[in-house]
This record gives structure tokens, C-alpha cells and sequence, in this order.
């Protein structure tokens, strides 16, 4: 029996965001809707990408984790604190 690393990784990433939000959270529901549309190319990638983004806003474990079912040319970067225009800080 071989055990595909990538499959572990996806299933591990889905038990994560199901403890993390709740087994019937609407976020929870919602995340297993965008996976089902994704999977299945209903949606396009870069939609993917901005609705696990806007979903999971302010939880970078899960938005990076997200990469996981993504090719790596579309992975998902977070800004990083240092980056201008990270603040709009005026006097």
C-alpha cells in the first residue's frame, strides 16, 4: 500500500479548516463548495484563489495551506509587512 504524500497533505489541510471553522459552520460549507467547483473546473483558478482568500481573510495558515491544491505557478503569497503600500499611514 502506498500512500500518495499530496493526499495526506489535501486531507490534512481539510481536517485543519474543518476544526478551525466548524464541521457545519456556512464557512466550512462554503470551502467544500469552492473545492467541489474547483475540482470539478466549474471555477476558475484565480476565482479560487480570491474567494479562499476572501474567505479565510486574517488566517494565513489557512490561506497558505490552501496552496496545497493549487499548481505551483498559482501559488498563493501573502504580502509581507516590509512591502510598500502595506499601510496607508497618513499624518
Amino acid at each position: 500500500l502506498t500512500m500518495d504524500p499530496h493526499l495526506d497533505n489535501a486531507r490534512s489541510y481539510v481536517a485543519l479548516v474543518k476544526m478551525t471553522l466548524g464541521p457545519g459552520s456556512p464557512q466550512y460549507t462554503h470551502f467544500l463548495t469552492i473545492l467541489k467547483g474547483y475540482r470539478t473546473g466549474e471555477i476558475a483558478v484565480y476565482d479560487v484563489i480570491d474567494q479562499i482568500s476572501n474567505l479565510f481573510r486574517g488566517d494565513s495558515e489557512l490561506i497558505l495551506g490552501f496552496n496545497t491544491f493549487l499548481p505551483e505557478d498559482y501559488h498563493i503569497k501573502l504580502p509581507s509587512d516590509d512591502e510598500p503600500g502595506g499601510t496607508d499611514a497618513e499624518d
